[in-house]
């Protein structure tokens, strides 16, 4: 019993080792090995990675599942690609041939194996606790698709947000929903999902060209809908002894609508929604009102709305340089009927150079939570290190 339970620590322990080799390989030896780190290795490893997970954890396959996975899908695809006939259509970056092929097979393996992880990183965690179970991997497997040089070269700014918005929301949403179907349906289910959407995008020939706040609607609206359709399939089939939910009784019950507005909640707010965005504090020009990893959150201002800002408000604005600086309006200034804003940082002994004008307001302050922005920060100074070590 002993060697069994070894066995299976083993199993476990080596998800995040072969997950983490997929996930670097490339930047770390791509200017070493080429193409093969960026093709060959992670695909062996995501197919040893598939094999040790099919060897160690036992998968059931629901097709009703598969069902909802495929109706989530459909609805990003029916939402998504109309829109082109708006905005235009572009050629796809992935041309037919063999590295088209090569892609394609490494997108399967990197779907299969990621999905595989899902799902076992959901089965240790549910023992603890099925808050956990969702939350976590929902937040995990969305970073690991997301580039490392992309996330050093990211900074807090316009660009950052437009970034963070149409790629990293989406893949949240997608992400949450693809643990959502998983904890209740399997890894062959939200295999299905995924899979659908990243293959959709690299075997067709033309794809729409949208700006980059339409994707982060599109995408995290879609996940929301898949959300309320795979909520309501499990609901409603709750008593099917096939089709049961992940927990039994109103409790689960109340857990998984818990979640899911909690999901939908985290999409709304940082895409801007709901009027409010998002900041993580990085300097201590503000101190001691803000302090370094604090997250502010932004009322976003019309310039209609300027009127509403008066003498002791925090607000932010976009500077020179493009970052967006949040300090206190010490005084407002009135020339040639237009109105300008004179800010400082609370720790500064001078106010900022650079008079603020009203189309630079990004928001105004209306309350913040100290410190959870540490774990961004410390996230992206961890990946320097290791791509500069590399």
């Amino acid at each position: 019993m002993s060697q069994v339970r070894g066995r299976y620590h083993a199993a476990y322990l080596s998800i995040p080792t072969l997950l983490l080799t997929s996930y670097l390989t490339p930047y770390i030896l791509g200017q070493v090995l080429g193409l093969a780190s960026y093709y060959l290795i992670p695909s062996l490893t995501y197919l040893l990675l598939i094999f040790i997970i099919l060897r160690y954890v036992s998968i059931a396959v629901k097709i009703r599942g598969i069902y909802v996975a495929l109706l989530c899908a459909m609805t990003y695809l029916t939402m998504y690609l109309p829109l082109g006939l708006i905005s235009g259509f572009g050629l796809s970056p992935y041309t037919l041939g063999l590295t088209s092929i090569i892609n394609i097979v490494y997108t399967v393996l990197q779907t299969l194996g990621i999905e595989l992880s899902r799902y076992a990183t959901i089965r240790l965690l549910k023992r603890k606790s099925e808050s956990l179970a969702l939350i976590i991997p929902s937040i995990v497997f969305a970073l690991i698709y997301v580039s490392p040089a992309r996330i050093i070269s990211a900074s807090l700014d316009i660009d950052y947000f437009k970034w963070f918005s149409s790629i990293m929301l989406p893949l949240l949403a997608r992400s949450a929903l693809a643990s959502f179907i998983c904890f209740n349906s399997g890894p062959i289910a939200s295999f299905t999902y995924v899979a659908t959407l990243e293959l959709s995008k690299k075997l067709l020939p033309v794809l729409p060209n949208l700006k980059w706040y339409v994707l982060g609607f599109v995408g995290t609206t879609s996940a929301l809908i898949g959300f309320i359709i795979a909520a309501y399939a499990y609901l409603s089939t709750k008593l099917e002894p096939k089709f049961k939910l992940g927990s039994s009784g109103s409790s689960g019950v109340l857990r998984h609508l818990i979640f899911t507005a909690v999901v939908v909640m985290l999409v709304l707010i940082p895409i801007g929604v709901l009027g409010i965005k998002p900041l993580i504090i990085v300097s201590g020009s503000m101190r001691p009102f803000l302090d370094v990893g604090d997250v502010v959150l932004l009322a976003s201002v019309s310039l209609g709305g300027v009127k509403d800002i008066h003498v002791g408000d925090v607000i932010g604005y976009v500077s020179e340089t493009g970052d967006i600086v949040v300090h206190r309006v010490i005084k407002i200034v009135k020339e040639d009927g237009k109105i300008f804003f004179v800010t400082k940082g609370d720790a500064n002994r001078e106010p900022d150079r650079k008079l603020v004008t009203p189309e630079m307001i990004v928001g105004k302050y209306v309350t913040h939570i100290p410190k959870i922005g540490w774990l961004g920060i410390i996230a992206k100074k961890l990946i320097s290190m290791i791509m500069g070590a590399g």
